[in-house]
């Protein structure tokens, strides 16, 4: 294991994703306060979400999409099972927080439509590229790529490799690759806004749900260690 070793780095990629909406928005191709509807035609629900709700978890939607283990699955085929899917709460959208991998499956289903490229290839462009990230890729299959770690399972006793399962189950929420090397050019990038504006930055790693000891930005955990503030998300 090194700083090169590729990595799935699992919910991680939330933060690519938002950082992809606010580009968007930077070019004024949408507004995070824009409701679903306007940018997914599958998303025929007059709900009142918006871009912000699903950044932040606060669209009252379920946790997961569809998911078929090793076989692909579509991002329309993702909108039209999540368009199909009750609220969780009956209150507002941005009333309560309940994290969802759905919600931004949703998001990279806009970055497509208002981008006009895929998912994969609008972060390879403007985000991996721009950065150097040369290791780094948008996953959607099954593929183990040459220098990624392998899971196992010991609870038989004997490791055993993980099941991989079909990343296109997750494009958005979590299906990207990298190193640690390569994630030390994404938060750098980050620290010195060379791909945002400083108030779009600032909107990534402000409490929008919470507050700054326990709360959610776009695509980041915030909270507090030994008296810091600290921008982080599990993956």
């Amino acid at each position: 294991n090194s700083p090169e070793t590729v990595f799935a780095i699992g919910s991680i990629t939330k933060s690519f994703t938002a950082l992809g909406i606010m580009q968007l928005q930077e070019q004024g191709l949408l507004s995070v306060h824009g409701p679903v509807n306007t940018y997914l035609e599958g998303y025929t629900r007059d709900d009142g979400v918006t871009l912000h709700h699903l950044l932040t978890h606060t669209a009252s939607l379920p946790r997961e999409g569809l998911f078929r283990g090793s076989d692909p699955v579509s991002l329309e085929e993702q909108v039209e099972y999540i368009n199909q899917r009750h609220m969780l709460f009956e209150a507002a959208p941005g009333e309560y927080y309940a994290y969802s991998n759905a919600g931004y499956i949703l998001l990279a289903a806009v970055i497509e439509t208002v981008s006009g490229q895929t998912y994969h290839e609008y972060m390879e462009e403007h985000i991996l590229k721009p950065l150097g990230m040369n290791r780094s890729s948008s996953g959607t299959d099954t593929v183990l790529l040459p220098g990624q770690a392998q899971g196992y399972d010991f609870s038989s006793g004997t490791p055993r490799p993980l099941s991989r399962y079909h990343f296109s189950s997750i494009v958005g929420s979590g299906n990207l690759y990298s190193t640690v090397e390569d994630l030390y050019k994404y938060h750098e990038g980050l620290q010195e806004n060379n791909l945002l504006s400083t108030t779009s930055t600032q909107e990534l790693f402000s409490p929008h749900q919470g507050d700054w000891q326990d709360g959610y930005g776009y695509g980041w955990e915030i909270t507090q260690l030994y008296g810091y503030q600290r921008f982080s998300h599990g993956g």
